[in-house]
C-alpha cells in the first residue's frame, strides 16, 4: 500500500473518531505530517461537497424547468379546449 493510500485510510479513521487519533499518530513520523494529511483530506472533502451541491442544484433546476414547461403546455391545451367549447356554444 502506498504512503498516500495509507495516509488516506488513517485520515478517514481520524475524522469523527477521536479514539483512533493516538493510533493514527503512531503511524506518522510527527504531528506536523498528521496535521498536513488531515488538512489535505478536509480540503478534498470540501471540494467534493461543493461539486455535489452544485450538481444537486443543477438537477433541481432542470427538474423545475421540466415541471414549468409541463404546466405551461397543459395550460395552453386547457386554453385551446376552452376556446373550442366557446366556439361550439
Amino acid at each position: 500500500m502506498s504512503q498516500q493510500n495509507l495516509c488516506h485510510c488513517y485520515t478517514k479513521m481520524i475524522i469523527g473518531r477521536p479514539s483512533k487519533l493516538f493510533f493514527a499518530m503512531t503511524c506518522f513520523n510527527n504531528m506536523a505530517q498528521l496535521i498536513l494529511v488531515v488538512f489535505r483530506f478536509s480540503r478534498q472533502f470540501e471540494e467534493s461537497e461543493k461539486k455535489r451541491i452544485k450538481a444537486e442544484q443543477l438537477r433541481q433546476e432542470l427538474k423545475h424547468k421540466k415541471q414549468w414547461d409541463d404546466l405551461r403546455g397543459r395550460n395552453e391545451a386547457a386554453l385551446a379546449e376552452l376556446e373550442q367549447l366557446q366556439v361550439i356554444n
